[in-house]
């Protein structure tokens, strides 16, 4: 929900600087509803940086460097803001702190068990590095390497880019990084508006994925194909017409 509402904030806030129409009204209420939804409905983590993730993308595509500096201050004040006035974020942000102790403690919470997650899926990927245990093989093998140790199983290691590695080596995690720099380097030919959106889409992606397995992810991942299709697309296009 987060992921999903910060990209469509983010989307609505380009076509409402791209585009004065008389629709940038309503535009202005849908972006302040998506917000209002991440801060103080949603519980999703992932959302909170994604949506800072944009908010600094949006002012680098402004003023360039210069814009980071600018988005970094506007994130301190919101962020703040966020953390005082939402008890959700609240609530979420100081459970990361109450969940690294948890750690530290052994106690099967729900930071602790992604930690867990990660390092063993690193043993996974230390197991077959260059081309990995093969397509579909994580639950498998994630498995076999914790059930002797009467660990929590997983299907999920809540990286994408661990979950690829594990799967086609670190080769396949690098062609997937190779992806996502082609998506934003291509980017670039786009008509204006469609452009911003694609980098955002990107930058989400990209993000994302350090924290959830957004390809194994049904809604995540088909909402990626989707848009890459539709705003890529436009390039493969006018490529056709030359």
């Amino acid at each position: 929900q987060g992921l999903l509402m910060s990209l469509a904030a983010y989307f609505v806030t380009v076509q409402f600087f791209q585009h004065r129409t008389h629709w940038r009204g309503l535009q202005g209420v849908v972006i302040c509803l998506a917000v209002y939804n991440i801060v103080f409905m949603s519980q999703g983590r992932t959302g909170y940086v994604v949506l800072a993730s944009l908010i600094l993308l949006l002012m680098y595509q402004w003023q360039r460097w210069r814009g980071i500096w600018v988005g970094v201050v506007v994130l301190a004040i919101l962020g703040s803001f966020a953390y005082l006035s939402s008890e959700v974020v609240k609530q979420r942000v100081d459970k990361v702190s109450t969940g690294l102790q948890d750690y530290q403690q052994g106690e099967p919470t729900s930071i602790p068990m992604r930690i867990g997650f990660l390092k063993n899926t690193l043993v996974l990927i230390s197991q077959h590095p260059f081309f990995g245990a093969g397509t579909g093989s994580f639950a498998y093998q994630y498995q076999q390497l914790a059930e002797p140790q009467k660990m929590i199983l997983t299907v999920n290691p809540h990286n994408e880019y661990l979950m690829i590695a594990a799967q086609w080596g670190l080769l396949g995690a690098s062609l997937f990084i190779y992806l996502l720099y082609q998506l934003w380097h291509t980017s670039h030919s786009l008509s204006p508006p469609t452009a911003k959106m694609a980098q955002g889409l990107v930058v989400a992606m990209g993000i994302g994925c350090l924290f959830n397995s957004l390809l194994l992810d049904s809604t995540e991942g088909h909402l990626f194909a989707y848009l890459v299709g539709v705003f890529w697309g436009a390039c493969v296009a006018d490529e056709e017409k030359l």
